[in-house]
């Protein structure tokens, strides 16, 4: 005989509960025992339970030029049983292209919270007509022991990166100075010269 209990996943985490069980039996007549009857408590504790539900944009894809960022906002919600801390890392990404996520979101049990994506492609001088495909991790852990993790989810998001990049300012700028300073090269060099 045995006593098998299964908990709720929404049973509230390391929160105490317990069963109360009565145990009986009746007199047996070819034995000297007589009936007994006792009432006990069986007290558990639910461990937590990591897991969450993430909620993408309908188009994980997005098409923008080089002088552009792609933005991807990532809903998150709690569907465990205590308030759980998500971590979200970049885990992934095309050569040249930088791309930025938010490290972690607090979501109280039941809650639900956002985190978002920022891409930003190559922008090598030139013309780009390329796809960049960016993977980012979320992991969820208990918010007052972060040891205590679920399973990772990996995110997958498309960036197309098509047009023309041209150079920055910051190039405007050098090739006039740089001439200047040729010319003033040339005038010390020559009025050395000319002593």
């Amino acid at each position: 005989m045995g006593l098998y209990l299964i908990v709720n996943e929404d049973a509230p985490g390391y929160s105490q509960g317990y069963v109360e069980i009565e145990a009986s039996f009746k007199n047996v007549p070819v034995a000297p025992i007589r009936s007994y009857k006792h009432v006990f408590n069986l007290s558990f504790t639910p461990g937590y339970f990591p897991s969450i539900n993430v909620d993408l944009p309908d188009v994980n894809t997005v098409e923008i030029n080089p002088e552009e960022v792609a933005v991807f906002p990532i809903k998150v919600e709690n569907l465990g049983n205590e308030e759980t801390v998500v971590f979200f890392k970049v885990e992934s990404l095309p050569d040249g292209w930088s791309a930025t996520v938010t490290d972690e979101v607090l979501l109280g049990k039941n809650g639900s919270g956002e985190a978002k994506l920022v891409v930003k492609p190559s922008k090598d001088f030139g013309y780009h007509e390329e796809k960049g495909i960016v993977r980012v991790s979320a992991v969820p852990a208990r918010a007052l022991d972060i040891s205590e993790r679920g399973d990772e989810m990996m995110l997958t998001f498309l960036v197309k990166n098509r047009g023309f990049a041209t150079p920055g300012f910051e190039l405007i700028y050098f090739i006039p100075a740089f001439m200047v300073l040729i010319v003033l090269i040339r005038r010390r060099r020559d009025g050395f010269l000319g002593h």
